[in-house]
């Protein structure tokens, strides 16, 4: 992605099956990107992970839970070990209304 659409790789850890990174799509804003690792097809027009940045993790996580998500990792603090260097983060994840993960992050 960072070649083919001109996107700057901002951090990456993992390793094969398990890689996963961050890529800055302009402006500031990141996507992750998971190498999901799976022969498994997808079905069109769906997604299992979009992480939200957020100044407040705590009361994203309050509010997507108020509108019908269900808990699946209460906010907590975290270092994600990055092969540039640990990035300490804030998150907390929920499952949405089809199913997908929402992850709700803010650095710290």
């Amino acid at each position: 992605y960072t070649e083919a659409l001109g996107m700057k790789l901002v951090r990456d850890w993992g390793e094969g099956d398990n890689r996963a990174c961050m890529v800055d799509i302009g402006d500031g804003g990141c996507i992750e990107i998971f190498a999901r690792g799976t022969a498994a097809a997808e079905p069109d027009g769906e997604f299992f992970h979009l992480a939200i940045g957020t100044t407040d993790p705590d009361a994203a996580f309050e509010a997507a839970i108020a509108g019908g998500a269900t808990v699946d990792k209460v906010p907590y603090d975290f270092a994600i070990p990055c092969h540039q260097g640990d990035l300490p983060v804030r998150l907390a994840f929920v499952k949405g209304l089809n199913g997908e993960t929402l992850e709700f992050f803010c650095l710290r």
